[in-house]
């Protein structure tokens, strides 16, 4: 027989990382320089992911969060620069993955939303 559940209500004390080693290679180059960097593990919001990407990246980089649009917009101070499709982060970023993105005068804005909700679902099958 079929046992049919319902949960309406579940508090789930352990947190996943919404940057993990799925989604935490992030590679581009800027002026004929090819850079990989990683971020690091952890959760994060739009303002601290905002900030650890101007650590990887330098303060050549500017990052403005549009609220309005939930996407970023990155600006070089001197040069036009491409993220590379090899990167793994692009959903976080708000772009789609497969693709080269390449700034126009300096400055790319995300093609998507950005998404921190990565954790997709949970599966748990239990043996009846």
């Amino acid at each position: 027989e079929n046992a049919l559940i319902s949960i309406k209500n579940a508090v789930i004390p352990y947190s996943f990382y919404n940057v993990n080693i799925t989604n935490s290679k992030f590679n581009y180059v800027v002026n004929g320089v090819s850079y990989s960097v990683n971020l690091t593990f952890g959760n994060y919001n739009v303002n601290t992911l905002k900030s650890h990407l101007i650590e990887l990246m330098g303060n050549s980089f500017v990052i403005t969060y549009v609220s309005k649009t939930n996407k970023f917009i990155f600006t070089h101070s001197t040069y036009d620069f491409t993220f590379l499709s090899s990167s793994k982060c692009f959903e976080i970023l708000g772009f789609k993955d497969n693709f080269n993105y390449s700034s126009n005068d300096f400055i790319l804005t995300s093609t998507i939303s950005i998404n921190l909700f990565t954790v997709k679902n949970l599966i748990r099958i239990f043996p009846f």
